[in-house]
């Protein structure tokens, strides 16, 4: 019959007789062998947090489409107020943990801001009494303010995402406020704000700059290797302002209304930049974002300027072979 393996207890409690390891060692070698379990565990409970908050918010759309109308402004502002805090303090529970706590906990503060928005725009329109666009503006401003915070206290992905999305919101509500027409102007301002947040994202600040000049303290010894700054910017993390801000540039000018067709031009030329900008810096989705962006607006652009004649769509198609044809070769040639 075979002898069975001892076990890993064994072998530890045989090295520490042996005078090979000491206590301290072994309880460190036995914390290593319990990880997985409590990773195991740790995934598990992330997978349940999202699968019972998705049914949380479908169970609660569907009571709200069937009791809404039945609740006084007062109910419908306290039930979104309690679905707020419970988010808010699930992620704060979970706030400082990485692995899946701290994705849990980002993804329930997510959802405590649309529910933080919610509660100001019922608020604002069932008890304030204000217009449905002013009504708008104040769910998007606090939207905006809540997400802010919560990215502050903890710089996350998902904290990031709703800052972005809530200070776009807030942008084209108060545009839409100022006057009739002024809301015409909601493509190129989402296209300036998306290169704001591009600019933030990829531009590290003052202090940072002046630290990696050639010649400072913090310069590393010759023959040090340097990792590409992919972190740098002014966000934390920067990562996702790139796209965020990629798909704002791409996106605002198609929604243009005065100079519709100067205004496509200038998102055409905006996406082929940031195609050449994802690849320099070694970013596939920003590159990818440029890519459907030029896809788009070119033909769009083409439409506009020359009301969709043959003979340009011809050229570009020519245009964009050769361009393929040219990449293809320069590929070989790198290759070599």
């Amino acid at each position: 019959m075979p002898v069975p393996a001892p076990s890993l207890r064994e072998l530890l409690d045989r090295a520490v007789a042996a005078g090979i390891l000491n206590t301290d060692q072994v309880a460190a070698v036995a914390a290593l062998d319990a990880r997985p379990a409590a990773r195991r565990g740790a995934v598990l409970a992330e997978v349940l947090g999202y699968v019972g908050g998705a049914l949380a918010v479908v169970a609660a759309l569907f009571l709200g489409a069937e009791l809404w109308a039945e609740l006084g402004p007062w109910p419908r502002v306290s039930l979104l107020a309690a679905v707020a805090v419970a988010g808010l303090v699930g992620g704060a529970s979970l706030a400082g943990r990485a692995g899946a706590p701290g994705r849990l906990g980002g993804f329930l503060w997510a959802a405590a801001v649309v529910a933080v928005a919610g509660t100001a725009g019922v608020w604002a329109d069932g008890l304030a009494d204000v217009a449905p666009g002013t009504a708008a503006l104040v769910a998007a401003g606090a939207a905006l303010v809540a997400a802010a915070v919560l990215w502050w206290w903890r710089p996350a992905v998902l904290q990031h995402i709703a800052t972005f999305v809530a200070a776009a919101a807030t942008l084209l509500t108060a545009l839409d406020r100022i006057g009739d027409g002024a809301f015409d102007w909601g493509g190129p301002l989402l296209w300036g704000f998306g290169l704001a947040w591009l600019a933030a994202s990829a531009l590290p600040p003052a202090q940072r700059l002046h630290e990696s000049a050639p010649g400072g303290n913090d310069e590393p010894a010759a023959g040090a290797g340097r990792s590409p700054a992919r972190a740098g910017g002014i966000w934390a993390p920067a990562e996702p302002g790139w796209v965020l801000g990629a798909l704002a540039v791409v996106v605002g000018p198609l929604f243009a209304q005065s100079g519709r067709a100067a205004w496509l031009v200038v998102g055409s030329l905006g996406a082929a930049a940031l195609v050449v900008a994802g690849v320099r810096a070694r970013r596939p989705w920003v590159a990818a974002v440029g890519v459907g962006g030029v896809f788009v607006s070119v033909p769009l652009a083409v439409a506009e300027l020359f009301d969709a004649r043959l003979g340009p769509l011809v050229g570009i198609l020519a245009v964009g072979l050769a361009l393929v044809a040219a990449a293809v070769v320069l590929t070989r040639r790198a290759a070599r």
